[in-house]
């Protein structure tokens, strides 16, 4: 281990930029990755724990530090002299007179969470000089967050500043998902999206998997990974290429990002099919803007025609090791025979899917049909109606495009073997904000909320609260839950009247087998939300106050000769959520850390840099949930003077 470390200072020496850890440089995360909603801006390096020295890239200054429990914790922001900005994240503790900077502005402020601005001057910094230690603050498992950004505060790849770390490996191509475009188009007779597994061929770096048969136009999504030390870790790729009959379709390439479209990665793997693989599109979504979809003057779909097409997938590394997986497409349309005799009778069944830009009908029979189902779009601006097509003897799908400028519509079924289907539907088109009431909601849209058009269908939904939560009125399903949002959707709930205070109820989503508080806004008698994700609400009142527990000093009355005693406790709140906490001394607030990720619980820690006064403390904990519930611990604490002689 001393000989490869020493091999790598030697070697970081001659790098234009300082690696930030005396460690072998092993990266977790990489530039452009997936995150839930967004690209990942910067990459990870592991750092074995808590504690190792955070050095700086370059000559240049500090020009922000922000601290708080989330997001990136504790963050230092270095300008060098270009102008770049290297932004270290997750910190444990800044340099000594990065700190002591850091605690005035927090006294002075009486608040943990400070984002600070210096002057350029105030803090400059040598090339390899100590800024840090790395540390896990605002996340859950040690690592450091390190982020290149350009004179525009564009993320950049820090690989395009020569700024290395081994790979070795070629990437992997998993799975390949092949989309129809709209109505007009379908994949191994479906308009349903298909899923096609890739093994690896006999060449290094060769991919095979089933060919389709396809017509119209076909969008092609890949899962793919670049495996890292050793197998452990699982990165984002560099590149990956589509091509058609050796002609380049389309090309996502991760250089660069942007701040103002950083979450346009909703839309650009497969917002609805995350499930079953992470699909890196190889079109551009509409409403899709990020600077590495932005490549190609293509949009990616592929028209098939009515000869075969060889698809290439290509996925490469910065090194230019690669994957490559070949794709036949047939084209042509099987038609299904259809029966001449109905199956046993038996009733089918109508599923509404949304895979994208249109909305999928499925008219389901457990055996053979020979009628066809009819589909009526009423209201619908164009008054088309959607048709639809044998898949299989039981089998009809339709595909249902809102017309331009339709704002509702409703969706009847019909059929002797299905009970009657109807359903109402709201659309959204970016571009065209809009409100809609439905119900006892108003749902108000930006122009650029939706990527495309969003069907959205409500409707009431029975609801059963937390402990601690009580159900203050009608829960609503917003579906589809998947649906990507630019700019979240507004909506308003009627106030509910009940025995609890306003300040107390809020509107709640739910989450797994649980609920989130939603930030609440109030007026005029109703209750607002942002969503950005869509799903099931509901108004709900928290009841129940956070909980203290653990504390420290344990006692409730404590003598101690140490002016600086440990001061801590758990605190806990199953229900809207810790809003506020603080420790005081004798009124007086203390530093105290606040970290939501410690385990089992979150915990609240006073930082122990000043001296609490001799004799009498009543030590206070307070904390407050995001309803306004109130939980307060004391504890008395004496501290003596130690006794002469004392060494």
């Amino acid at each position: 281990m001393t000989t490869l470390f020493l091999l790598f200072t030697c070697l970081a020496s001659e790098e234009p930029y300082q690696w930030p850890l005396e460690l072998p440089p092993a990266v977790t995360s990489s530039f452009a990755e997936y995150r839930s909603g967004r690209f990942h801006a910067g990459i990870d390096l592991r750092t074995g724990g808590t504690g190792p020295e955070v050095y700086a890239a370059a000559d240049g200054y500090v020009s922000r530090i922000r601290c708080g429990p989330w997001g990136y914790g504790k963050a230092v922001y270095l300008r060098d002299g270009g102008g770049r900005t290297f932004v270290y994240g997750h910190l444990a503790e800044f340099s000594s007179s990065l700190r002591d900077y850091v605690r005035r502005a927090q006294h002075a402020r009486e608040s943990y969470t400070v984002d600070l601005m210096p002057e350029p001057g105030e803090f400059r910094v040598k090339r390899g000089e100590l800024i840090a230690l790395a540390g896990r603050s605002g996340t859950r498992v040690p690592h450091l967050h390190w982020e290149v950004r350009d004179e525009q505060s564009r993320p950049l790849n820090p690989r395009l500043l020569d700024i290395s770390w081994p790979d070795d490996t070629r990437p992997i191509i998993r799975k390949v998902l092949i989309v129809p475009k709209g109505t007009a188009s379908a994949v191994n007779g479906d308009v349903v999206p298909v899923v096609l597994e890739a093994r690896a061929d006999s060449a290094a770096g060769s991919f095979a998997c089933a060919s389709v048969t396809a017509r119209g136009e076909i969008g092609i999504a890949v899962d793919v990974i670049d495996p890292a030390n050793g197998g452990s870790t699982v990165l984002g790729v560099h590149t990956v290429t589509t091509s058609a009959d050796s002609r380049e379709v389309f090309r996502v390439q991760n250089d660069r990002l942007s701040y103002e479209t950083m979450s346009h990665g909703r839309v650009s793997w497969h917002p609805y099919y995350l499930s079953e693989g992470r699909f890196l599109l190889q079109w551009r979504w509409p409403g899709n803007d990020s600077d590495n979809f932005a490549l190609s003057e293509s949009s990616g779909w592929i028209e098939v025609g009515d000869k075969p097409r060889d698809v290439r997938i290509e996925a490469r590394d910065f090194f230019g090791h690669s994957a490559v997986l070949p794709l036949r497409v047939e084209a042509g349309m099987p038609v299904p025979e259809e029966p001449v005799a109905r199956g046993s009778g038996a009733p089918g069944t109508v599923k509404v899917d949304c895979f994208g830009e249109g909305l999928l009908v499925t008219a389901q029979f457990p055996d053979a049909e020979p009628e066809t189902p009819v589909a009526r779009c009423i209201g619908m601006a164009s008054g088309t109606e959607a048709v639809f097509r044998r898949v299989g003897p039981g089998l009809f799908r339709a595909v249902v495009e809102a017309g331009s400028g339709s704002d509702d519509f409703s969706l009847s079924v019909e059929h002797p073997r299905l009970t009657p289907y109807l359903e109402s539907f709201e659309v959204f088109e970016r571009g065209a904000g809009r409100v809609a009431e439905v119900d006892d909601l108003v749902i108000r849209s930006d122009a650029r909320s939706p990527y495309g058009t969003l069907y959205l269908r409500v409707s009431k939904e029975t609801v059963t609260a937390s402990p601690g939560l009580v159900v203050m009125g009608e829960g609503y399903r917003l579906w589809p839950a998947d649906a990507p949002l630019d700019v979240p959707l507004e909506i308003s709930f009627p106030q509910p009247a009940g025995a609890y205070e306003l300040s107390q109820v809020h509107i709640y989503s739910k989450s797994g087998s649980g609920w989130v508080r939603q930030e609440t806004g109030r007026s005029g008698g109703r209750l607002t939300v942002a969503a950005s994700s869509l799903g099931v609400f509901a108004p709900m009142a928290d009841t129940m106050a956070p909980a203290i527990t653990a504390v420290h000093p344990t006692a409730e009355n404590t003598v101690t000769t140490s002016a600086r005693p440990e001061i801590r406790a758990r605190v806990t709140d199953n229900a809207s959520g810790i809003a506020d906490v603080q420790i005081t001394a004798n009124g007086k607030w203390l530093l105290a850390e606040y970290d939501p990720f410690d385990s089992p619980a979150a915990t609240i820690t006073w930082l122990r840099d000043e001296d609490l006064p001799l004799g009498e403390n009543e030590i206070v904990i307070r904390a407050a949930d995001g309803a306004g519930n109130v939980t307060v611990v004391s504890r008395r604490l004496r501290i003596d003077e130690e006794p002469a002689g004392t060494p």
